[in-house]
């Protein structure tokens, strides 16, 4: 769930393209949402602290692709759901965008290089959604 729907309850646009983008994460990985099989329990949390790393989006696929994908796609799709991910809303693509990007068009990617979300400022958009996903675990529910 999008950050601003953790607090406030509302659906907008733009809480939709935060899902989209998880269910982009998860295609390419091959993870849930949210394992608490994990050390890191949220999917689009893991998958940011990677991209911090700066390693390779290669070691972020599902195993059972056995290499048949195509890197440019690859590096398109974790790129773009890590995008429609970014707490704050004004920060994401919309859907048009998203269609674009789909298409081939990469040119929103250079355009937002310069908006980029710095990590304080995503953990502390998240902060209601961690601390809800610690609180669910250590309740034992799965």
């Amino acid at each position: 769930m999008s950050p601003e729907y953790v607090e406030s309850g509302e659906a907008t646009t733009m809480a939709d393209v935060y899902s989209f983008g998880v269910v982009l994460l998860e295609v390419v990985t091959g993870r849930m949402a949210v394992d608490f099989r994990h050390k890191d329990v949220l999917l689009v949390k893991s998958v940011r602290e990677f991209d911090a790393r700066k390693r390779p989006y290669q070691e972020l696929v599902d195993w059972r692709l056995a290499g048949r994908y195509d890197d440019g796609e690859l590096v398109r799709l974790i790129k773009l759901g890590i995008a429609c991910t970014r707490s704050n809303p004004e920060l994401r693509p919309s859907m048009r965008q998203i269609v674009s990007i789909l298409d081939g068009n990469d040119q929103w990617f250079v355009e937002a290089r310069q908006k980029k979300e710095k990590r304080e400022e995503w953990r502390q958009r998240n902060a209601s959604a961690l601390s809800l996903t610690r609180r669910i675990q250590a309740l034992g529910i799965q």
